[in-house]
């Protein structure tokens, strides 16, 4: 039996075949009559599209400048438009989730949800208006916050782990897995008294993942347990009173944290306190000092294929059973002696 082809399908329907095409892709640009008059069509029909025809198109799409397909919103929970790059680790994200939806024909636009005067509901209702076709969730300042509800009916993909709920798809830096990594390179230093210094807010933040990689590496692979980690409920003066205490108490050859005040104390000390300072999230701002490098314009890129992927599907709203991909991140080696 002679395979249909899609021109073959487009007539039956009456319908372009390039329309065809975008309709059994589910593109956002057909509506969703002529999607399904296309589908049953080739059901009836008994059409089934080459995966090779399908590659060598894909291949050929990739080669050329996308037209314009829709608009993808960045939602940042920050005041003003543009606060989120003095996060290096934000800012790169959205620049790698900004490129990778221009290479698909998208426009990324940030939306701040804590604007003065936005509420939840005026978001929803100017997303709609905009025809935002889906929602990349940008990093929370305070640990575990809540997506409210008005905007549950978007597609939606989280960065890390700072907005726990709705159940949704997420794409971040693999956090345990970057501190057993820090952990194992320390050792082949020859470091082995290894502490861990975080602020509550961002231990909670990350899901305890650091917390984990850290505890695993000591007590699966070292088989013994690593300094108890320092968890700062601030990061003044108290701070650094509770650091140099935890210091003195435990003597660590090095420390993991993310944040700069700790590496300013351990620079300030004297030789009691650790030798090496190591940056859990590496970045421009670390220069001099080994750490791990989250490669946050790769999961920006990827967090955009995911949503890209649901709006093609159709997937809107929240996930009865979300996907996580993790990044493993690489370790960017610094000098021994750094401190």
């Amino acid at each position: 039996m002679q395979q249909v082809t899609l021109r073959q399908l487009a007539e039956k329907c009456g319908v372009h075949f390039t329309t065809a095409g975008l309709a059994l892709r589910d593109h956002p640009r057909i509506g969703a009559k002529t999607k399904a008059k296309v589908r049953a069509m080739a059901e009836e029909l008994g059409y089934r599209q080459s995966p090779l025809v399908s590659a060598l198109m894909a291949r050929k799409r990739a080669s050329k400048r996308p037209a314009y397909a829709a608009t993808l919103g960045y939602l940042s929970f920050r005041r003003a438009a543009g606060e989120f790059r003095e996060s290096p680790t934000e800012s790169a994200y959205f620049d790698g989730a900004r490129a990778r939806a221009e290479q698909q024909g998208y426009l990324l636009e940030e939306f701040c949800l804590q604007a003065p005067g936005m509420s939840a509901r005026r978001m929803a209702e100017m997303l709609r208006a905009r025809a935002v076709a889906g929602l990349l969730v940008g990093s929370s300042l305070t640990a575990h916050k809540h997506l409210p509800a008005p905007l549950h009916s978007f597609a939606l993909v989280a960065g890390g782990f700072s907005v726990l709920r709705p159940s949704m798809c997420r794409v971040s830096h693999d956090f345990a897995h970057g501190a057993m990594t820090a952990c194992r390179q320390l050792v082949r230093l020859g470091r082995e008294r290894i502490g861990l210094v975080l602020s509550s807010t961002m231990a909670m933040q990350t899901n305890h993942l650091w917390t984990a990689g850290y505890l695993a590496f000591h007590e699966g692979v070292l088989r013994r347990r690593g300094l108890p980690p320092l968890y700062l409920d601030e990061l003044e003066a108290n701070g650094r009173r509770a650091f140099e205490r935890w210091c003195g108490r435990h003597r660590p050859e090095a420390v993991l944290t993310i944040h700069k005040e700790v590496r300013q104390w351990a620079r300030a000390s004297p030789a009691d306190r650790p030798a090496l300072t190591v940056a859990l999230d590496y970045n421009p701002d670390w220069a001099g000092c080994p750490g791990i490098d989250q490669t946050p314009r790769l999961m920006g890129a990827a967090a955009t294929d995911m949503l890209v992927s649901q709006i093609m599907r159709n997937e809107l709203g929240v996930e009865a059973e979300p996907l996580n991909l993790f990044t493993p991140g690489r370790w960017v080696p610094g000098p021994a002696s750094a401190r």
